[in-house]
């Protein structure tokens, strides 16, 4: 099932650059299908949202309780960049099960997804141990070529 979210829109009546637009269009594409996956509609799903972007959802609440939908499009770069992270992080943290979902998501059958995720598995815990910069994160399932 295909997501209900609307990638454009006939106008554009987003207070967001259009960088920032399609960012966070990809962003909820992104949890939208970690949230509908392979999970039952009763199941968990953990994301660890590191601080700031916590910040910026309580900084985009209170504007938008204010009425303030210009401060909540200035803290919305904020909130992009923890959701982002989050997803990151779950994809390292977890690398198994965010490839295996990631493949299933993409449409492989359960035996294509399982050799996916080991291999996926197998290349992050190596990355782990090899000198790098460490300003360069471990590409997501999503990002990583065979």
């Amino acid at each position: 099932m295909p997501n209900p979210a609307p990638t454009t829109t006939g106008t554009d009546s987003s207070l967001l650059t259009p960088i920032q637009r399609q960012r966070a269009l990809t962003l909820s594409d992104a949890l939208w299908r970690l949230r509908t996956g392979q999970h039952d509609a009763g199941d968990d799903i953990t994301l660890t949202i590191p601080a700031p972007a916590i910040e910026g959802i309580e900084k985009i609440l209170f504007a938008l309780a204010e009425g303030d939908l210009r401060f909540a499009s200035v803290r919305a770069g904020q909130l992009m960049d923890g959701v982002s992270a989050a997803l990151r992080d779950r994809a390292v943290g977890e690398p198994w099960r965010a490839a295996f979902d990631h493949a299933r998501q993409d449409g492989h059958n359960e035996a294509e997804a399982r050799e996916f995720a080991d291999e996926y598995a197998a290349y992050v815990e190596d990355r782990q141990y090899e000198l790098r910069d460490p300003d360069l994160p471990i590409p997501s399932p999503s990002e990583y070529t065979r």
